[in-house]
């Protein structure tokens, strides 16, 4: 069963003017990593999301891990943290 995030926090929408207005103004590099196990939020509710500083232009997707990858896939995770700090296209 996939959930969007509207469906578990009562209140949340994440096209609330407030929310597009936080993703357009980040300037800083933002990863999102997504298990391609996931069992609560969809891959495809994620690449709906405008964010223009999203790393590699894309959401990370994570092979062998669920809703949880540190936990699941933590030395995945842990490497996949490693190349976004050390991305050299990132402005910090």
């Amino acid at each position: 069963m996939h959930l969007s995030p509207s469906s578990f926090l009562p209140g949340f929408d994440s096209e609330r003017a407030e929310n597009r207005e936080v993703r357009r103004s980040l300037h800083q590099p933002l990863g999102i990593v997504h298990g391609a196990d996931e069992q609560v939020v969809t891959l495809g509710y994620l690449r709906t999301l405008t964010i223009p500083t999203l790393w590699r232009g894309e959401v990370q997707l994570m092979p062998g891990a669920g809703h949880a990858p540190h936990r699941e896939a933590p030395r995945q995770l842990a490497a996949l943290l490693t190349e976004f700090i050390d991305d050299p296209g990132q402005s910090w």
